[in-house]
């Protein structure tokens, strides 16, 4: 007998389809976690056993135990809950979801389990989801560090199924081994595939309505999960679709835990159910679109295969936002300033740029592409610098670059200027103070720009500071 756990939608699909693909003829039991699932809208479960999905479904509530003492009061509880059988009775664990209490239950009793990873290419980049739950829930976090499921290092764990392609490069696990839902769901019989699409209730959604749109925006749970409030979540929606979508063309599939008013914010938009799992998309939809749009998705991750364009947003979005349009001023004023070597930047969020580069000025995306970014570590990530040769442009984030190595950026701004070169700093607050930690901009002749950052998708004015080398000003005179 195979027991099979799951807390969200994508491990209930991994759980399905992994049952369907390696145990058909063993007897499968799916716990649920009943706290997680109902707020996506299921509640007829037997239309999962009807199905020969599973065999037999069990509901439960999550405790979410956060004191190393009560763990202890996880034994009764999971032997009642799945009496008549016993553990002893299952030859197979297979947790999707290793943070749950469940997973709690099996590591404490020295129980070995394959797990799944929380989302495509997720486990590579263990840090985003440790740094969220340490934050938001540090008493939980300790816990689960405690026993290894915070970060899948539990000896316990001697398989993790992953999507292979979506890692991250140069990634190694030797307990990994390839599990990709999409294909996987592919390789099912035609009534299993059915059964698992009228189970997620891919009759609610309409394929003319998804005919007639061209972009899909994938949103975050960030409010619910303590990343920011919910009134910033809806401005920052706002921004997103106002840059890079038209929103009469735009389709929109909610992330499950979503508190937003989707279609409220959104009304000439078509909204998916948040329940539906973004992995079987391409299989609903008519035709492959031109754009999808996320915030670090594991989602989009898997399918991004079916769309000609990503525009793909990061963590540092939910501060950056407030910052367009001076990352659309800084923009303009590139595009008039020659080029010969590449643009560095330091504190801005790449990402952002990036995509904002390619939606407003195409034409500078090969030119921005080819820079760097120091860290605040101070580390160099992206291309590095030809050598020997300096950025013909930097530029600079004011309030985002505190906790950066002061010595080292003030030596590029020195190189910088020294042969040419030409600094811009946005997000200025605090008056000269960016002077003072970087001396070398003394080197620079200041002049604040108001800048017309104007474009096919809007206009706005914001004040620079350009720092030009001497040597641009010798050049101009002579002119």
């Amino acid at each position: 007998m195979i027991l099979y756990h799951a807390l969200t939608t994508y491990h209930f699909l991994s759980c399905i389809i992994h049952r369907l693909l390696y145990h058909p003829q063993d007897k499968a039991i799916l716990l649920v976690d009943a706290n997680d699932l109902p707020r996506l809208g299921y509640s007829d479960y037997g239309k999962i056993i009807e199905s020969g999905l599973f065999d037999r479904v069990i509901r439960f509530p999550s405790a979410q135990i956060i004191d190393p003492a009560s763990v202890i009061r996880l034994n009764p509880f999971f032997e009642k809950l799945l009496s008549p059988s016993k553990i002893q009775d299952f030859e197979k664990f297979y947790i999707a979801g290793i943070h749950s209490d469940f997973a709690l239950y099996l590591s404490t009793h020295q129980i070995r389990f394959s797990a799944f990873e929380d989302g495509a290419g997720l486990l590579s980049r263990q840090h985003e989801f440790i740094t969220g739950l340490s934050t938001n829930f540090p008493d939980r976090y300790r816990l689960l560090k405690r026993y290894g499921l915070a970060d899948f290092s539990s000896a316990e764990i001697e398989r993790i199924f992953i999507h292979e392609n979506a890692q991250l490069p140069n990634f190694q696990d030797p307990r990994t081994e390839p599990f990709d839902v999409v294909s996987g769901f592919s390789s099912l019989k035609k009534p299993q595939q059915d059964a698992i699409l009228n189970w997620f209730g891919a009759s609610n959604i309409d394929p003319v309505r998804i005919e007639q749109k061209n972009s899909l925006l994938l949103t975050q749970s960030l409010s619910s999960n303590r990343f920011m409030s919910f009134e910033s979540e809806c401005r920052m929606l706002k921004r997103i679709v106002s840059t890079y979508a038209t929103e009469s063309e735009l389709l929109i599939k909610p992330h499950p835990d979503n508190l937003l008013p989707i279609e409220t914010m959104f009304p000439s938009a078509c909204v998916l159910p948040a329940s539906f799992p973004l992995e079987l998309f391409p299989i609903v939809s008519p035709r492959k679109l031109s754009r999808l749009i996320e915030i670090d998705s594991a989602g989009a991750r898997a399918i991004n295969f079916f769309f000609d364009q990503t525009v793909k947003l990061y963590w540092g979005y939910l501060r950056s936002y407030r910052l367009e349009d001076e990352y659309k001023a800084v923009l303009a004023y590139l595009k008039t300033v020659p080029y010969t070597n590449p643009t560095l930047t330091i504190g801005i969020d790449l990402y952002h740029f990036d995509a904002l580069t390619a939606r407003i000025y195409p034409d500078l995306s090969e030119r921005i592409m080819n820079r760097i970014e120091i860290t605040a570590c101070g580390q160099a990530e992206s291309a590095q610098l030809p050598a020997r040769k300096q950025p013909s442009s930097v530029i600079i984030d004011a309030e985002n670059v505190r906790d950066f190595d002061n010595a080292r950026v003030n030596s590029i701004l020195y190189a910088c200027l020294d042969q040419g070169g030409r600094v811009a700093v946005i997000n200025n607050l605090r008056g000269n103070s960016i002077e003072e930690r970087f001396p070398a901009l003394k080197s620079g002749h200041r002049e604040a720009r108001l800048i017309d950052a104007k474009s096919e998708i809007g206009t706005s004015k914001r004040l620079i500071l350009i720092y030009d080398s001497s040597l641009n000003r010798v050049r101009q005179a002579e002119q």
